[in-house]
C-alpha cells in the first residue's frame, strides 16, 4: 500500500497474530517500524467473517468486538486475565458472544454512551442472528480515555454505521 510518502507492508495470517512493516520517507530522510508496540492477535469469527482482536501490552488485555465463538477467544486468551471487552459498535455481528465473555471472564464492557442502550436490550432482528443483551459498565465518549495495563486508548467517536459508533487510537508514546 503506498499513500503519499508512507509505505506500508502488511502481513495477516489466517488467524494469529498482526505484522505490519511501516516505512516513511520524508525527502532523504527514511526510518521503517516493524511490529506494533502491543501484541495484537485476531480471530475471523462468525457468519460473515467478522475481527476479534485480543490486544496485550504483557500488563493489560483487551478484547474489541467479540463478534462469535467463545470458546475460541477463550481459547485465544488462555490463562491470561481479561481486563477489559470494547465494542466499537452495537452490531450483532460484533458483539454476539459479549454476554458470553463477560460472563466467563467477569471483564468489565465498554462501549459508547450512544449505543450501550441498544447493546443493553438488543432488539429482535427482522432476520438473521440476534446477540444477547450485556450490560454495560463503562459508557465511552468522544476524547475520553481507556486504561489498560500501560496502554491508554483515546476513544474516537466515528458516527455513521451506527450512531454511536467508535474508534481507539493507541499513542506510541
Amino acid at each position: 500500500v503506498e499513500v503519499g510518502d508512507l509505505n506500508t507492508d502488511v502481513w495477516i495470517m489466517d488467524e494469529g497474530v498482526f505484522m505490519a512493516t511501516i516505512e516513511i520517507k520524508r525527502g532523504e530522510r527514511s526510518f521503517e517500524v516493524t511490529g506494533a508496540c502491543v501484541d495484537i492477535e485476531f480471530l475471523i469469527l462468525g457468519m460473515i467473517q467478522n475481527n476479534t482482536y485480543v490486544i496485550s501490552d504483557g500488563v493489560g488485555l483487551l478484547v474489541v468486538d467479540p463478534s462469535a465463538d467463545v470458546e475460541r477467544i477463550l481459547q485465544m486468551i488462555g490463562d491470561r486475565t481479561l481486563d477489559a471487552i470494547i465494542c466499537t459498535h452495537h452490531h450483532h455481528d460484533h458483539v454476539g458472544a459479549l454476554r458470553e465473555l463477560r460472563e466467563a471472564t467477569g471483564a468489565s464492557v465498554y462501549a459508547s454512551a450512544i449505543d450501550a442502550p441498544v447493546i443493553e436490550n438488543q432488539p429482535a432482528p427482522l432476520f438473521g442472528p440476534t446477540a444477547d443483551s450485556c450490560k454495560v459498565d463503562v459508557a465511552l465518549k468522544d476524547n475520553d480515555v481507556v486504561t489498560v495495563g500501560n496502554m491508554r486508548w483515546k476513544v474516537i467517536a466515528t458516527p455513521g454505521h451506527t450512531p454511536g459508533g467508535i474508534c481507539l487510537f493507541l499513542d506510541s508514546e
